[in-house]
């Protein structure tokens, strides 16, 4: 079996599974414990932590669990925020990997991956030079 070091993503063969057992990723030397029990299938409804939605355990160790979270007005704020300081004709420099947010607040785009700018420019004019709308495919064409 197959699994992804929840720190660096690398894989991880496991020739046997035993429940609560440490394993260490021999790529970035982290350590962490699976949790056994039953998966929902579908997306389960996220779990509220105060104003944060927690979301999978991404692993245990030594210092306790991981989960992904989400603040969602934290989110909301930046990008209103980001979205005011354009209008105001500020330069702003944008990084994420959500797309959904680079269609919404940006005009021109760089698209970059491992410190190399693989395409750049008005957002329009980058469709129209690699015939595609999608703009996750758009990269995922590009680091090909």
């Amino acid at each position: 079996m197959h699994i992804l070091c929840p720190h660096c993503r690398n894989p991880i063969e496991l020739v046997k599974l035993t429940p609560r057992e440490e394993i260490a990723c021999p790529s970035c030397g982290s350590s962490f414990r699976l949790e056994t029990g039953e998966t929902t299938a579908g997306n389960p409804a996220r779990k509220k932590l105060g104003r944060f939605e927690v979301g999978d355990l991404l692993g245990s160790g030594g210092f306790g669990s991981v989960y992904r979270a989400h603040d969602p007005e934290l989110g909301r704020a930046v990008l209103q925020n980001v979205e005011r300081l354009r209008e105001q004709g500020k330069c702003i420099i944008y990084s994420t990997h959500h797309m959904r947010e680079v269609e919404k607040l940006c005009r021109r785009v760089a698209i970059i991956n491992q410190g190399k700018i693989l395409a750049h420019g008005v957002l329009d004019e980058l469709r129209r030079e690699h015939w595609e709308q999608d703009l996750d495919e758009l990269f995922f064409q590009l680091v090909g």
